[in-house]
């Protein structure tokens, strides 16, 4: 697969490259610029550095309430616990009764991926509404923890891919994709085994600081993005040719495909795209 530009990091370098704050000729800046809390709910770069680096307490508390609303909803996809000979703790009784199978062992599917490797997209138009982000990461979060529950480990991957763009016409300001390879900003949130840090995971998926700010504070330091244009290109799904296997990436956020309405309605639309 060719990229246009392609930058892929771990959370920490991540905030270090946004935290340099500089840039290249041919931006708009947004990420720079001070007082833009209506396009970014954030008054300047330095409080979105803050919220990189501290997380986002209160988006967090705001998820974990819906998180539980919604998972006292849903059906326990917590692993059952069968009796056996050996396991992770006895059945007192079981034990003072002489049965063989005293033990308690969790009944999890032998053929379950170890490893699920999650891919969210990260880029979306202005016409998504942070409340609809919101409900989309509450969904999100919903989905991983039921899934580590039923004993997978998750790997979380945010990606922000935008399509170039280029003048609708000769010396015209509207601009329309064009057609190049789309360009990348690509950041784990979260490796398989670690545990899921709330305060970030709320920034990085119901914040829109993280593609406004972040995201284009990335692309306006390196030249190859500069295809994407002023305004910072559209955005545009993960390339076929570029998947892994195995891997799970969910369509960019857009009210055509998911439903956005609700976290439950959210939920469910997640659930089309991973095996329970």
């Amino acid at each position: 697969m060719k990229w246009t530009a392609f930058k892929a990091y771990n959370w920490y370098d991540f905030c270090a490259v946004v935290a340099q704050r500089e840039h290249v000729s041919g931006w708009n800046y947004s990420s720079q610029l001070e007082g833009r809390d209506d396009f970014t709910q954030t008054n300047g770069p330095a409080e979105n550095l803050a919220l990189m680096t501290h997380g986002w307490p209160e988006g967090a508390r705001r998820i974990i309430d819906g998180v539980r609303t919604l998972e006292a909803a849903q059906d326990d996809t917590s692993p059952q616990w069968a009796m056996d000979a050996c396991g992770a703790f006895p059945d007192v009784g079981a034990y003072l009764a002489g049965d063989i199978e005293h033990m308690h062992a969790p009944d999890v599917e032998q053929d379950a991926p170890p490893v699920m490797r999650l891919f969210v997209a990260g880029a979306y138009s202005s016409s998504v509404k942070t409340w609809q982000v919101e409900n989309f990461g509450i969904a999100l979060l919903t989905l991983i923890d039921s899934l580590e529950r039923a004993g997978r480990q998750i790997e979380l991957i945010w990606h922000g891919t935008m399509q170039p763009s280029k003048p609708s016409r000769k010396g015209s300001a509207k601009r329309v994709p064009s057609g190049e390879p789309p360009c990348c900003v690509q950041v784990t949130l979260k490796h398989a085994g670690e545990h899921m840090d709330l305060d970030r995971l709320a920034y990085a998926l119901a914040h829109p600081a993280m593609l406004r700010r972040s995201s284009f504070a990335v692309m306006e330091q390196f030249r190859e993005f500069a295809p994407l244009g002023p305004r910072y290109g559209f955005p545009w799904e993960f390339p076929n040719s570029a998947k892994e296997d195995d891997a799970i990436y969910f369509p960019r956020l857009n009210v055509d495909l998911y439903n956005l309405s609700s976290p439950a309605g959210a939920l469910e639309s997640l659930k089309r795209y991973v095996e329970l």
